[in-house]
């Protein structure tokens, strides 16, 4: 594949003396976007580097604690054994070759960094020059990295290794990715060549001695920005950590070039078979006007459609297209891709490989209810449900805690996601007119992190998604069902409180979905166990000594008994719910045998009136009024 000819290098100049290089200062820090000190102290630190490009070759890693952060999740494999290598401990922190930056502050401290540390450093010979450039392939799928390592006056080392990593030298997003506010990131480590273990280089070497390494590889996808993709390089002895030399090749300028960013106007989860509307946005990110070029659509593996465009975008503006109507979609899960090529008329000059896409999801034909899962299926979402957590590794997932004994649950994680994340999982399209008295039901448990208003809603579509009406609507101090605690919360069997949802209103309905929501407010984790979408025996308004479950003596003054027959072993949970909704008792049976039980409710403590009972055996949950008097 040949190259692009524009490259970028970094030369170091050997002093007149022979004996010693001039020496460019490694800078190494780690961060995260959900760091509060790291949002304090990155603005100087970054501002000192800037004011030293001549002395110091600055990298970042994006650590994945304490809390969310995208650029983490990207590249932990490479971060990962860094952060290991420096037995980095907190964060923010760094090294200048190899030592944690002194200061006052703690040992590492970035804030601890200042000009009088740096001229020192810088001051010291290196028995090393660097020379680093790179290029891309024409299609920007590809880079090709050059390191040239000269040693003029020969060195006697253990363990010297080579690490070379791509960088993007500033990130800028449009809101906070993570919980602290910072949305610049500057020198952030992307990708390791050719790996986080370097390349091992010889130990000792003779006076004029040199050596040339090249490296190939695909461009990450998860590049922000390719005009601020720069390399750098360093010779570290692992014996002592000390850093030798650094370089740096600067990002290169790029002409003709759009970013393909992303597709929208799609939703997610719906009943529609057609695309009609469906967006496209690019960035140009070359430094020429774009004037033509030509956008490539294809659902899924399907054939692609080419439409040539004119007009005009602006270096570093965005472009909104509506694509070709795309038709006749079937159920199931689907891809949408596109991709711009022959910017102006200068062939692909686009990254393909790296291409727009958006998931999306056509819901099938309605399904009779009852529908049940208790999640103890290890996959995740359930057959024909549909799970959106909006592009991102953090959302809902299957755990194995669970309420009533059983196998698993699914996990809202909002003690790591962003306060204002959404994330989304749909039921089937289901037909309920079939089930006398719909009920839905569901176990759910949730801790505060503090006093944190994370929130769970339950809501319903008639109109595959057109609209919506909330029946479930729970946060805070509302919704959790234990204490507060600051480590990531994991209920134990009783924690767990039983929810009932009376589905009266949408009893005729033949074409329903179900959406459960977790809006986090970066407190701590929801859990949904055991959803239910299922019949009362009866009216919830009767009385009942139905299928083997009686509750009496109804009316009850101090105890209250259910009397109940089961034909096989069961696992049995029975919530006492008061008229407002409230779960007031959460009894837990465990797996019953197969034969009669009589299971005590205490009343005594209950303020006069009516409540339901709901009683859950296995996959099936029935409701039954309970009046408690003086």
């Amino acid at each position: 594949m040949k190259r692009i000819l524009l490259f970028a290098a970094a030369v170091l100049i050997i002093n007149a003396a022979g004996a010693q290089v001039q020496r460019m200062v490694m800078a190494e820090a780690f961060s995260n976007a959900s760091c509060g000190p790291c949002a304090s102290q990155n603005p100087g630190y970054s501002a000192l580097l800037a004011s030293n490009t001549t002395k110091v070759v600055a990298i970042k890693y994006q650590t994945n604690w304490p809390g969310v952060d995208p650029m983490n999740a990207q590249t932990q494999s490479e971060v990962g054994p860094r952060v290991s290598y420096y037995s980095v401990s907190g964060v923010p922190w760094g090294v200048l070759d190899g030592t944690p930056f002194a200061g006052s502050s703690y040992s590492g401290a970035v804030a601890n960094l200042d000009q009088a540390e740096i001229n020192a450093r810088y001051a010291v010979g290196s028995p090393f020059a660097l020379n680093i450039s790179h290029s891309f392939s024409p299609d920007m799928d590809s880079i090709f990295i050059q390191v040239d390592i000269d040693c003029p006056a020969g060195h006697n080392g253990t363990t010297l290794k080579l690490h070379v990593a791509m960088i993007e030298k500033l990130i800028t997003f449009s809101s906070p990715p993570g919980s602290n506010g910072e949305t610049e990131f500057h020198n952030v480590m992307r990708k390791m060549y050719p790996n986080a273990s370097g390349t091992s280089l010889a130990a000792s070497w003779a006076p004029g001695n040199n050596q040339t390494l090249n490296f190939a590889a695909p461009i990450p996808s998860y590049i922000y920005d390719y005009t601020q993709i720069g390399v750098i390089a360093f010779i570290q002895e692992d014996a002592n950590k000390e850093v030798h030399q650094a370089g740096i090749s600067n990002p290169i300028p790029l002409i003709d070039f759009v970013k393909n960013v992303s597709v929208g106007n799609v939703t997610t989860a719906s009943c529609n078979t057609d695309l009609n509307g469906a967006t496209f946005t690019v960035t140009n990110q070359g430094s020429t006007t774009v004037t033509a070029l030509t956008i490539n659509q294809q659902l899924d593996n399907g054939s692609i459609t080419q439409t040539p465009w004119t007009g005009t975008i602006l270096s570093g503006a965005n472009q909104v297209f509506t694509l070709a109507n795309e038709t006749g979609i079937t159920p199931g899960s689907h891809t949408m891709k596109a991709w711009v090529t022959d910017v102006n008329g200068n062939g692909i000059l686009t990254p393909v490989g790296n291409m727009a896409q958006k998931v999306f999801n056509v819901f099938g034909t309605p399904v009779s209810g009852p529908i049940f899962n208790d999640f103890a299926s290890t996959t995740f979402p359930p057959t024909d449900w549909i799970l959106d957590n909006y592009e991102s590794s953090l959302g809902w997932s299957r755990q194995t805690a669970s309420a009533g004994g059983g196998q698993g649950s699914a996990r809202f994680n909002s003690y790591l996601i962003p306060n204002g994340g959404i994330r989304d999982f749909y039921l089937p399209r289901t037909d309920i007119s079939g089930i006398t008295n719909p009920i839905l039901s569901f176990d759910v448990a949730y801790a505060q992190y503090s006093s944190e208003n994370d929130r769970l809603a339950v809501s319903v579509s008639t109109d595959c998604g057109a609209s919506w009406n909330t029946i479930y609507n729970k946060a805070g101090s509302t919704l959790k069902t234990a204490p507060a605690t600051t480590s990531s919360f994991t209920p134990t069997s009783s924690q767990w409180r039983s929810e009932l949802v009376d589905l009266a209103n949408y009893a005729t309905a033949n074409d329903i979905i179900f959406r459960f929501r977790g809006t986090s407010n970066y407190g701590n984790n929801i859990f949904v166990d055991n959803i239910n979408i299922n019949y009362s025996t009866v009216s919830i308004d009767d009385q009942n000594n139905i299928n083997g479950i009686l509750v009496y003596p109804n009316p009850s003054t101090d105890k209250a008994w259910i009397g109940l027959t089961l034909s096989e072993k069961q696992t049995v949970s029975v919530a006492l719910i008061n008229q407002l909704g409230a779960t007031i008792q959460h009894l837990q049976f465990g797996d019953l045998t197969a034969g009669s039980h009589t299971l005590p409710i205490q009343t005594d403590a209950l303020a006069v009136g009516i409540y339901h009972v709901m009683i859950t055996t296995g996959n099936t949950t029935s409701v039954h009024k309970l009046t408690v008097t003086r």
